[in-house]
């Protein structure tokens, strides 16, 4: 059984491809989360369908999740930049 963690990481990670797309955030609600709700009813149980329903993919969640991203990226950067010997510009 998967957990509530696994749920958020498929979010993150669908979210973080639809992100890379530079596709519109609601394509995430709008045709990733049906397509996968048609895959599950035909090929697996029902179970794992009502565990893709709460799978957070709303538009506002991919793009919350695209700043998250930006931000931590931004953070490694300043810190790599921090631990450096030297820095040019």
């Amino acid at each position: 059984m998967k957990t509530d963690q696994d749920l958020l990481l498929t979010s993150h990670r669908l979210s973080h491809h639809i992100l890379k797309t530079k596709k519109p955030f609601t394509l995430a609600e709008e045709v990733v989360k049906p397509a996968l709700q048609i895959v599950t009813e035909q090929l697996l149980d029902k179970e794992t369908e009502r565990r893709l329903q709460n799978i957070p993919l709303s538009d506002t969640t991919v793009s919350r999740r695209g700043f998250d991203m930006a931000e931590d990226l931004l953070e490694q950067l300043l810190y790599k930049i921090g631990k450096a010997p030297c820095c040019g510009l």
